[in-house]
Formats: structure tokens, C-alpha cells, sequence
């Protein structure tokens, strides 16, 4: 209780104070949980009187951050993204995972995901992709096509997130080697329109095929 409390006040949510019936606490795990910032398990009364564990209050400030940021009305665990030229149709869920940690050995580890970058107002979404047939990954068949910089310039894709569908288009894309988080923030080569970037494995692994993408209003 004392947690949800914590988080609604110090996030500054919309709030009715503490509960005349029930839990005292009920009114903050309500607001919490209508957001969607609440892991599944933890949605219920009952919770609200045991010690949660440094992970599950790591889980809750996250994605409260997550939607306090991006003044987002729900917390998003998932996007799809289409990419019909290829065929390619891909959940990605959100991840922990920023600018600085999106290189191997994140990628191979995690498989794929995306995060927003709040700061730049862009979506970064990212997956782990090889030519071998054993690939240990989910990502790794699916965004095969992309490996060795596919041509995709003007090419359009559309992305999915609570249920609205929005379409982007391919500015420009690169071939940059493991360690430079740069070409996924504030780097003069990335075109200032860019709203959407895609990044995968190429043949060697170590390098990475970076798409940057406007989005289509």
C-alpha cells in the first residue's frame, strides 16, 4: 500500500486520497492499475498488504516513468510491426533496455524488443537477426531480409500500438559497427525528421543495419 501511495504522489497521478472502505491504500493500486503500470499479480487488494520485492518496485517505477514521459495514457507492453515488402510481421515487446545497452551481447540475450526515447520524441525498436538456419532467436528468421542493408529507401512500414496503426517511411539507413549507440541518439547523421528507428544484426553479427524512418501524416 505504502508503495502505490509512494509512486502516485511522487508521479503526481490523479488521485481521490485514501480509501474510507476496504484497504486504505485501494484508491492508489486503482489508479496504478487503470494505467496499465501494475504487473500481473499484483492487481488485487490483497497485494496491498505484503512486501513487494526490489524488482517488483523496479517493475512499477519503470513503467510508470515509461508513461509519465511519453504523457501516455496506458502503459504499452507490445507493438507490432509490418513491414509487407518483406513479408514481415513482428510483436516486439517494450524493454529495460536503452541507447547504451542495445549492442551485443543485449541483442542475442533478449532476442529483440523496442523502447521509447522520450527525449527525442522516437521510437527505437531493435532484434537480434543472422543467415544461419539454427538462429536462437525468434527475430532472428523473421528479420533475415533486412541483413546486408535491403534496399529501403522510400519504402513504408506500419506499426501497431494500442490498436492504432500508424505508417512510416525509410529516410535513410546505415551499416555502423558494435559500440556506437551514437546512430541511435543525438548523431548529426540521423535525419532530424526521424520518428521511428530499426536497427538488426548483419552478417557478422558485430555490425548493425540502422533504418531511420519519418512517420507518414
Amino acid at each position: 500500500g505504502e508503495v502505490a501511495k509512494l509512486i502516485v504522489k511522487a508521479f503526481d497521478l490523479a488521485d481521490s486520497g485514501d480509501s474510507d472502505t476496504g484497504h486504505w491504500a485501494s484508491n492508489y493500486l486503482n489508479v496504478l492499475v487503470a494505467k496499465g503500470l501494475v504487473p500481473a499479480g499484483l492487481d488485487e487488494d490483497k497485494n496491498l498488504t505484503r512486501v513487494l520485492t526490489r524488482g517488483e518496485i523496479a517493475d512499477l517505477i519503470y513503467r510508470t516513468t515509461i508513461v509519465v514521459d511519453n504523457g501516455a495514457e496506458f502503459y504499452e507492453p507490445e507493438i507490432t510491426l509490418n513491414i509487407e515488402k518483406f513479408d514481415i510481421e513482428l510483436p516486439a515487446s517494450r524493454t529495460i533496455l536503452n541507447h547504451s545497452s542495445t549492442w551485443l551481447p543485449d541483442l542475442t540475450e533478449t532476442g529483440g524488443g523496442f523502447y521509447d526515447d522520450a527525449v527525442r520524441d522516437r521510437t527505437i525498436l531493435f532484434a537480434h537477426s543472422s543467415i544461419w538456419d539454427f538462429d536462437p532467436t525468434p527475430y532472428g528468421a523473421v528479420f533475415k531480409p533486412l541483413i546486408g542493408g535491403e534496399p529501403m529507401q522510400d519504402e513504408t512500414f506500419t506499426v501497431t500500438r494500442s490498436g492504432e496503426t500508424k505508417t512510416y517511411r525509410v529516410i535513410k539507413n546505415t551499416l555502423v559497427s558494435e559500440g556506437e549507440p551514437d546512430y541511435l541518439i543525438g548523431h548529426e547523421f540521423i535525419p532530424e525528421e526521424t520518428d521511428f528507428i530499426i536497427f538488426t544484426c548483419d552478417r557478422d553479427i558485430t555490425d548493425r543495419w540502422i533504418y531511420y524512418a519519418e512517420e507518414v501524416k
